[in-house]
């Protein structure tokens, strides 16, 4: 049986996190990672997974400490952290963790579209989900 390109890449994308990939963990309110480290993160509580993202993490992470805070600071609020607003479900930002591991360009595309399909975290806009009934 042939295998089709998906399947093809994601057994790929599944080598790579199981050879690679060294997973570290920090706070939303509090990251203590350098200006310089652009990856793949995971933002969570300790019952929901949120978000998948990619890219400079330092700078994505305060993007996404102001959306769910609700204290904007140059971040444009996006249309399903408005609706966990709108809801009053935007957990407190002290109990938001990340979870991020660095990598290449094409590996952070690769792995973050892996993980928002096997995750589906809910305030990704590729995932078609009831917000309030996955947060709640």
């Amino acid at each position: 049986m042939r295998l089709t390109s998906e399947q093809r890449i994601f057994s790929e994308v599944e080598n790579l996190l199981e050879r690679k990939i060294t997973w570290a963990e920090t706070t939303l309110w509090s990251p203590h990672i350098e200006n310089s480290v652009k990856g793949v993160y995971i933002l969570r509580t300790k019952k929901h997974m949120l978000y998948v993202g990619k890219g400079s993490i330092r700078s994505r992470l305060n993007t996404h400490e102001q959306k769910l805070s609700g204290n904007l600071r140059g971040a444009k609020m996006t249309y399903k952290f408005k609706l966990l607003h709108e809801a009053k479900l935007a957990p407190p930002v002290t109990e938001v963790y990340v979870e991020f591991f660095e990598c290449n360009a094409t590996e952070r595309s690769m792995c973050e579209g892996y993980l928002i399909h096997k995750l589906q975290p809910p305030l990704n806009d590729e995932v078609d989900c009831n917000l309030m009934e996955r947060l709640r």
